[in-house]
């Protein structure tokens, strides 16, 4: 007998969590459930413009509008890719403390190396720095979890 393919055991499974979607649909929970949703957003985006201040400051204050708009463009689309794609019920993503310290030492590095050159170019390589780092984390997680090595994530630190 052949075993069910990866697609179609995540497609028996939404199947089956239908009633618990169903019922969290409900009246009497449907104003709990969007109470939670809007506080986690208030929260996140709160979260994600406090970090964009931490990231795009000293000489790349000028450009703190475009870092709110990233961080919070970025929020709402981990929240909806977590919401949606997640297998464990209930999961949420906001920005976290530590990775923000990393890249706003990263962006303080980057901008007194290219203190003599144009503050825009300055800011599209700290936006570039941290796409390229942000993608290479998540792919490096990714392969991870692919080859099944969710243990290993123990000895990285932060």
């Amino acid at each position: 007998m052949a075993s069910a393919s990866p697609s179609s055991s995540r497609l028996a499974t939404a199947i089956a969590s239908l009633p618990q979607i169903a019922d969290e649909l409900q009246p009497q929970h449907l104003l709990a459930s969007a109470l939670a949703g809007l506080v986690t957003g208030v929260i996140g985006i709160i979260r994600g413009i406090s970090y964009a201040a931490l990231i795009f400051s000293g000489s790349l204050a000028a450009y703190l509008n475009v870092g709110v708009g990233i961080a919070i463009f970025s929020t709402a689309a981990i929240s909806i890719c977590v919401a949606l794609f997640s297998s464990l019920p209930g999961m949420i993503a906001t920005p976290l403390a530590a990775p923000t310290a990393v890249l706003a030492g990263l962006a303080a590095a980057i901008a007194t190396q290219m203190a003599d050159q144009d503050p825009e170019t300055m800011v599209l390589t700290v936006i570039a720095a941290i796409t390229l780092g942000s993608l290479a984390t998540g792919l490096f997680l990714l392969l991870l979890g692919r080859f099944r090595l969710g243990n290993a994530v123990s000895f990285i630190p932060y």
